[in-house]
């Protein structure tokens, strides 16, 4: 539903509406229907240049020398509008910060932290690390094990290699996109089949055949570089980073039923591996460029700043203990670390998300309110609410009020609902006496926007004299 009003917002040009969608519903901006087209197409078709702004300065993705931004710019109804995407720089700091998992391993990828292979090509020289490689590429990881095994230093001197090329096979191994110029398709094609990477030659093809049918409809258009960046690439990035998850974490707390190492899971060298974490008797072998990428609590953690790090005497790595943290809570932290998805149970939400906070992990802490609004009922809405302000989860605190709109009429009365009121209502006194309770606007919004046709209105009419009831009751009605 959020999905489509998306849409339909930026037909409309609804700015309001398109932010709320966004920042309160946490819709992301480059979601795409059935016509293949994004909220920003439909902005720039309708001729909406305040909303088409806003969308840029929130992360939409637009690059005029690509597929999607000769799109906009080919249908985009207005010169201004044109001129504003053409000029549109897409790595702005907004845009980097529109996805955290994917932000995550852009930095992976272009931090020297404990990069431990370089590959030297044509006189020119570019840094990986082998466990990332290794979990993405078979045939990598085949190198690393044969003819590269305890290389630091590798000189690729084959005629189907060039700079350019593996500097973008690199970055789609990283982060599951990639932007290849045109006129180096051929030779990126080449390296790709030769390292057995099917997902990528589908997906460099599939690109193609679209920029190809576009520009001969499209009189005029131009498409210098394909983006390569879809939801299957990004979904084999985490499963790959997952096998290098579920190796760290100790049998006991592996996803599975038991405990068992699955046949056929593959195996990453013991070199690799430079990190390890101790909760108790329980050891997680881990990377430590992975955590130093993901979160600023590890970057301080790992620089030793809480003098916490010692040598482990069997494996000789560096060992980190992990205080006031279960095992069971660690695994998750883990999982999401390098998946950005874990398991998450009733038994744990509460300590994984007091966690999650103090890792300063958001990511996992959204993941943890998405849990719980998947759980409110009538018993529980009141303390998921508090639970949502306490961690700042404005999508969980709107859900909760959203739920609390179509069941005023049996909430009402709660002692609990009151007390919140009321306390709302103490914040408004310390501030201005014409500010509104926070609680009552939010139900009273919520009420609103419930109506879509001329038969909601008396429920919602229903529910607002609810509503003014319960503000009499409590001596706050204006």
């Amino acid at each position: 539903m959020d999905r489509h009003e998306m849409f339909q917002s930026c037909r409309r040009g609804d700015v309001e509406q398109v932010m709320y969608l966004a920042e309160q519903k946490e819709v992301d901006l480059n979601i795409r229907d059935r016509w293949d087209s994004t909220p920003l197409y439909y902005a720039c078709l309708c001729g909406h240049l305040d909303l088409v702004k806003y969308l840029l300065h929130r992360g939409a993705v637009c690059d005029a020398s690509t597929f999607d931004g000769e799109r906009c710019v080919y249908g985009a109804l207005t010169n201004e509008i044109r001129k504003l995407l053409r000029e549109h720089k897409m790595l702005t700091p907004a845009t980097m910060r529109r996805e955290a998992y994917s932000e995550f391993l852009r930095r992976l990828f272009i931090s020297n932290n404990f990069k431990d292979i370089t590959f030297h090509i044509g006189g020119e020289s570019v840094s990986a690390h082998k466990s990332i490689l290794s979990a993405r590429s078979t045939f990598l990881k085949q190198q690393f094990e044969e003819r590269w095994r305890g290389r630091r230093d590798v000189a690729l001197s084959h005629r189907l290699v060039s700079f350019p090329a593996f500097c973008n096979l690199l970055e789609w191994l990283y982060t599951g996109q990639v932007k290849v110029e045109v006129k180096n398709l051929n030779e990126f094609s080449k390296l790709v089949k030769f390292c057995k990477l099917k997902l990528l030659l589908e997906e460099l093809q599939k690109a193609f055949d679209k920029a190809d049918e576009f520009v001969s409809m499209k009189r005029g258009a131009t498409i210098t570089v394909l983006h390569l960046d879809s939801v299957l690439s990004q979904s084999e990035v985490q499963a790959d980073l997952g096998v290098l998850a579920t190796q760290a974490i100790p049998s006991k707390f592996r996803p599975w039923v038991g405990g068992m190492d699955l046949p056929g899971l593959p195996s990453v060298e013991q070199q690799f591996v430079d990190l390890v974490f101790c909760i108790g008797e329980f050891k997680f072998f881990c990377h430590r460029p992975v955590f130093l990428a993901r979160s600023e609590y590890f970057q301080v953690l790992l620089e030793d700043h809480f003098n916490e790090a010692t040598e482990d005497e069997k494996y000789h790595l560096t060992t980190i203990n992990i205080n006031q943290v279960s095992p069971a809570v660690f695994s998750c932290i883990v999982a999401f670390v390098y998946t950005n998805d874990c398991d998450i149970s009733e038994d744990l939400v509460s300590e994984l998300l007091h966690t999650a906070d103090m890792f300063l992990l958001p990511g996992l802490k959204k993941l943890c309110g998405k849990w719980l609004a998947a759980v409110i009922d009538s018993e529980n809405v009141l303390d998921i609410l508090r639970t949502g302000r306490l961690f700042k989860l404005s999508r969980l605190e709107d859900l909760c009020t959203e739920f609390l709109a179509k069941n005023i009429e049996l909430l009402w009365e709660d002692p609990e609902l009151r007390k919140l009121v009321e306390s709302d209502a103490q914040e408004v006194l310390k501030r201005e006496e014409t500010d509104s309770i926070a609680i009552i606007d939010d139900i009273r919004s919520h009420i609103s926007a419930a109506v879509s046709n001329l038969s909601d209105i008396e429920e919602a009419e229903c529910r607002m004299m609810v509503v003014d009831r319960l503000l009499e009751d409590l001596g706050l009605a204006a």
